[in-house]
């Protein structure tokens, strides 16, 4: 179901976009347990940004797959954008302060000195 009157979103930040809604829902409810007030949304294909229901499949037009261009994005209210900010941080996602760009998972480019990826003890040359 969703929402294209936009009121929800009024007064509204995003603090995360993901690609896809499984990981946007996760980091809804990670907000939501954490006491805040997150909006889950989409953006269409023209950029327009819907609501949308957490707690329901999410599928467009009744196809079986989402198209590859449709983002899915948590908001919270422009109040609670700062304390948001840090629980996803602290998290390991997060988006970045405005000026900042977002790499293609919805993160902030930084990796915080994290190490190269990979199994423990794999040769990483």
């Amino acid at each position: 179901m969703t929402d294209t009157s936009g009121n929800l979103l009024d007064g509204a930040r995003p603090v995360a976009i993901e690609t896809m809604p499984e990981e946007a829902r996760l980091l809804f409810h990670l907000l939501e347990s954490a006491g805040l007030d997150p909006i889950l949304a989409y953006h269409d294909d023209s950029g327009t940004v819907h609501p949308i229901a957490a707690d329901e499949p999410f599928t467009l037009g009744g196809g079986l797959m989402v198209p590859v261009t449709t983002s899915f994005a948590v908001y919270v209210p422009e109040s609670e954008a700062a304390d948001a900010r840090r629980v996803l941080q602290d998290a390991g996602r997060a988006a970045p302060e405005s000026g900042e760009s977002l790499d293609a998972g919805g993160t902030a480019e930084d990796d915080g000195g994290a190490g190269p990826a990979g199994p423990e003890g794999a040769d990483q040359d």
